[in-house]
């Protein structure tokens, strides 16, 4: 502030001189000037005076110089508490105490004087369109070109204004981060409503960052109101060829070898109160104007903690990082392009077409079916088929009472060659986690779908439905070696990373680095990958820069490991099982935690005897440990994550039952390991059974 009113204060002090604007061509706007203490009436007030003048109107003007009280002096005298018209203080029902003339004038006859001290006699006129602040003809305007950028660490606003001449920078900025200002000659700068801003200096190289890109900008101090930062045609006449698209606010354009994408943000109205609309008008109106839209109380307001935009709350150099990388997070457009790990279906030999009849379907699910069809359609990922294959249609109901379109491949999958790829475990991921304390989870956006069909494999998907036949140009869910296809491209993707600050899960991305500082700058090679491969994450289920993170149904935090709490309830609300089929579930699921109890499979044990062939009969015996299992998945530890710089411990036990092994650190564990013994195992002796536990957790 104090800046702005420096710079609107060298106004004030300027001798007035010619200009080449008329007065009639501003007279709509206003500026108050104050006179000397006129001595007498200057206008008569009876009838026709001698001159031959209308009576009322002035017969002399005195000859005074008037002094103009620019808006920043108004804003001082305010805050001082001082009349705007003559010295004295002011209060509810003042009145000046002399009489004042009060001029109704433009004030661009204020000629400009350089630091030099050498007058110009004209000033220099640009022009700036901010007219997109705000609209007042009540239809709405376009929406402005915005983004994100910083100032050094600052965040800012930043417009891309093609009515711009120049490129101009707030004085709070400069200001704030104390930059280097150098006086140039001055001049003015035309807004859209017809009023006019004093430039005098300028910021020279001011290193400017806008969604991770850095660039050189020199920017003239304006006290515009609205955006930090704007850029003008004389930036963007700086970056040569461009492609833009101000419809979907986009800029694309090369720097130094590098292709740029920019993406402006979109903004949605912002709500206000009555109290604030109501300082709003009160305040002086210099160049801006406000639109006043108003909303039905049930349609609600945009919010920007939707899945639009990112979380305002993260740290400068994550939120950088991340609008350097905004199209990583857009809706795919077209076909993802073709690749080498396009998905192939290799069929096992002398095999013929695989073609099976479509179901038939309740007539409530046709609907569905032509609406989802039609929607993949318009998507591009499907076409039309005349091939010899066909698979049926199914429609799966979710939870939330939609339905998911699948395809029963079975037939088809059958008559693959399946493909061994290893697919990584759980166990062997979060060992790579202990001394990270920063995680960001990235969630691709519908991943089968942004991987191609190889060309020569795309009629082999062919679906057929009650009203056509077709067949997918992305790689479909269904097919048994598609998650083989698509791990093993998100391993060729990120194996530069992969250990590093990466691990991944199918489409589960997840980046962990030690620091802050680290984790900005593997953030942007992890984004940078994605996007240089043109892949695509979903906004609204990434998490970012968070200390604790949820991953593969587990809770991740500065080197500890524990079962997510809405599994273990999951278990402790399951109810007695009554077939082979639920007590499988339910010891899978348990199953996938066993790292966390001890002695797992002894106290398991009477279950897992139920499931050899024709052995379950639910007893008293079954339902104990199926009481003490769950207790125990319930009441399980907090483990710790690795540190392969310290010393391991690894204890074991062994009984009549199974064999157990726990490993730990400075006494805490890490891991829990057992295994029921075989009939032969059993009857071995004590130390065969105590030297079995030892390798079978060395060999773990």
């Amino acid at each position: 502030m104090a800046l702005a009113l420096r710079l609107a204060a060298t106004q004030d002090d300027r001798p007035h001189q010619s200009s080449t604007f008329s007065r009639r061509q501003w007279s709509g706007k206003e500026n108050r000037f104050i006179a000397a203490a006129l001595p007498g009436p200057t206008a008569t007030t009876g009838g026709p005076n001698q001159t031959g003048e209308t009576p009322g109107r002035e017969v002399d003007r005195p000859r005074v110089q008037p002094i103009r009280v620019s808006n920043a002096e108004k804003s001082e005298r305010s805050r001082r508490g001082l009349c705007w018209h003559c010295p004295e203080k002011w209060v509810p029902g003042h009145s000046c105490k002399v009489k004042l003339l009060c001029y109704m004038d433009d004030d661009l006859e204020m000629a400009q004087k350089d630091d030099s001290g050498e007058c110009f006699p004209n000033d220099e006129v640009i022009t700036a369109d901010l007219s997109h602040l705000h609209a007042l003809d009540g239809k709405g305007s376009s929406k402005p070109f915005m983004v994100q950028g910083n100032v050094g660490r600052t965040a800012v606003q930043v417009l891309i204004d093609t009515g711009a001449t120049l490129d101009f920078l707030h004085p709070r900025i400069a200001e704030r981060l104390q930059l280097e200002l150098t006086p140039i000659r001055p001049f003015r700068v035309l807004v859209g409503n017809g009023a006019s801003l004093l430039c005098t200096h300028i910021s020279r190289g001011t290193k400017l960052t806008l969604q991770g890109t850095l660039f050189l900008v020199d920017l003239h101090i304006l006290a515009h109101h609205g955006p930090d930062v704007i850029l003008g045609m004389k930036w963007l006449e700086s970056l040569g060829k461009i492609s833009a698209d101000f419809v979907e606010k986009t800029l694309e354009f090369t720097m130094e070898g590098q292709a740029v994408f920019l993406r402006g943000m979109m903004p949605g109205p912002k709500q206000i109160s009555l109290h604030s609309l109501s300082v709003l008008t009160a305040q002086a109106a210099e160049h801006e104007f406000y639109e006043i839209v108003s909303f039905d109380c049930n349609m609600g307001l945009t919010d920007s903690s939707t899945s639009d935009e990112f979380p305002a709350d993260l740290p400068s150099e994550v939120l950088t990082v991340l609008q350097g990388y905004r199209s990583v997070f857009d809706q795919p457009r077209g076909l993802p392009p073709s690749r080498l790990f396009d998905h192939r279906i290799h069929l096992l030999p002398n095999t013929k077409p695989v073609n099976v009849r479509p179901y038939r379907y309740p007539y409530f699910q046709k609907a569905e079916i032509e609406r989802q069809v039609r929607d993949m359609l318009e998507q591009g990922i499907i076409r039309h088929s005349q091939s010899p294959f066909s698979s049926p249609v199914l429609l799966i109901r979710k939870k939330d009472g939609t339905f998911r379109f699948c395809i029963d491949y079975r037939a088809l999958n059958k008559a693959t060659v399946p493909d061994h790829f290893p697919i990584p475990t759980a166990d062997e991921l979060f060992d790579e986690l202990g001394k990270a304390k920063y995680f960001t989870k990235l969630d691709l956006r519908s991943g089968y779908h942004q991987l191609r069909m190889h060309e020569a494999d795309i009629f082999k998907t062919a679906f057929r439905t009650h009203e056509g036949h077709f067949e997918f140009l992305v790689m479909p869910f269904g097919l048994t070696n598609a998650p083989s296809t698509f791990q093993a491209a998100m391993n060729t993707i990120f194996r530069p990373l992969l250990r590093q600050c990466v691990i991944v899960f199918f489409d589960d991305i997840l980046v962990y680095s030690p620091t802050l500082e680290l984790h900005g700058a593997h953030l942007a090679a992890v984004l940078e990958l994605l996007r240089s491969n043109k892949f695509f994450v979903k906004l609204s289920k990434c998490s970012f820069c968070s200390l604790t993170v949820e991953y593969l149904g587990h809770v991740i935090s500065d080197g500890q490991l524990k079962a997510d709490s809405a599994k273990l309830d999951t278990m402790t609300a399951w109810p007695t099982p009554r077939t082979v089929k639920q007590l499988r579930g339910f010891l899978g699921l348990t199953g996938y935690y066993r790292r966390f109890v001890e002695h797992y499979a002894m106290v398991a044990a009477p279950l897992t005897d139920l499931l050899k062939k024709e052995a379950f009969v639910w007893s008293d015996g079954a339902e104990a440990a199926f009481a003490t299992l769950k207790r125990a998945m319930t009441s399980a530890p907090v483990l710790r994550l690795p540190d392969f710089d310290l010393q391991f411990c690894v204890e074991t036990d062994a009984s009549d039952v199974g064999i157990g092994a726990v490993l730990m650190q400075n006494s805490h564990p890490i891991a829990f390991f057992s295994k029921k013994l075989g009939p032969r195992r059993r009857v071995a002796s004590t130390y065969h059974k105590e030297l079995y536990a030892i390798v079978e957790a060395v060999q773990k």
